[in-house]
């Protein structure tokens, strides 16, 4: 798997993609935005609908990456994988990731200072976090796991956009695009190796749950038709109680009250309805 792993960075580098799918020239009505940070990156999120989009759109930034050190740290990416041993990347299927992790945060340093010799001590920390999630991560996917108003990533396959369940406007669209479906089969591969379990073509569908307790689903070729897929069922962060679902006017006080005393007297129910009804 280590091998593989390599392979299947390399040829979604070389593939390239832009991370902005949609277009900033055309017209939009902005929704909502939002700052929070994941793993010391500073995130900017915009919510916004545009004339021909069924659904929002979901906009990530990564603040204070300009394009032209976008490219500087693409070039560091490259010369970090060039000096990678297939030994060491080995070592990710084993319990001693740690060890990865710190050779990799040394290197990543020692290329930083070398490309931006004035940068402070702060933004050199910056930029290894982000590089770190990108090289050893699952990069932008990582970013949307750690924004809390989100319930649920969908991944379908290369050509479409990531998917993601907003707490408050549900169904979105992002702007973020996988490379490849080497890069998805990848993020798979890599979820599955921490958690003790396989993705492979004699075993092309996982299931499984995260240490977080978030829920995995991911399918390989030709199992989907359409490409590698991979969905993450998020836990929340603050449980909905009783509550909130009254403040949402999602239910009346009387509709409550009922339920209240059919679970206090031990009655049965039935909760039927679309995903996460229950």
């Amino acid at each position: 798997m280590g091998s593989d792993a390599v392979n299947a960075t390399n040829k979604a580098q070389a593939k390239k993609k832009p991370l902005v799918a949609i277009p900033a020239t055309e017209a939009k009505k902005e929704v909502a935005a939002y700052n929070f940070n994941s793993a010391n990156i500073p995130i900017a999120i915009k919510i916004y609908t545009k004339k021909g989009e069924f659904v929002p759109i979901y906009d990530v930034s990564i603040s204070g990456i300009s394009k032209n050190t976008e490219v500087v740290l693409q070039k560091i990416i490259d010369e970090l994988t060039a000096q990678v041993s297939l030994g060491m990347v080995d070592i990710l299927e084993t319990k001693e990731t740690g060890i990865v992790e710190k050779k990799f945060a040394e290197a990543i340093e020692i290329l930083l200072n070398k490309h931006f010799p004035d940068a402070d001590a702060k933004t050199i920390g910056f930029l290894k976090s982000y590089l770190l999630q990108k090289s050893l991560g699952l990069g932008a996917i990582e970013i949307l796991m750690d924004d809390i108003n989100l319930e649920e990533i969908a991944i379908n396959c290369e050509e479409e956009p990531v998917w993601v369940y907003h707490v408050k406007y549900g169904w979105l669209k992002t702007t973020i695009m996988m490379q490849s479906e080497e890069q998805i089969r990848h993020y798979a591969s890599m979820i599955g190796r921490k958690i003790g379990r396989q993705i492979t073509i004699l075993e092309p569908l996982m299931d499984a749950h995260l240490a977080a307790g978030d829920r995995v689903n991911a399918t390989l070729q030709p199992i989907s038709i359409k490409g590698n897929t991979m969905t993450l069922r998020k836990f929340a962060a603050k449980p909905w109680t009783i509550t909130d679902f009254i403040k949402s006017d999602t239910i009346s006080t009387a509709a409550a009250a009922l339920t209240w005393l059919g679970v206090q007297f031990e009655l049965s129910a039935l909760i039927a309805g679309g995903t996460a009804t229950g």
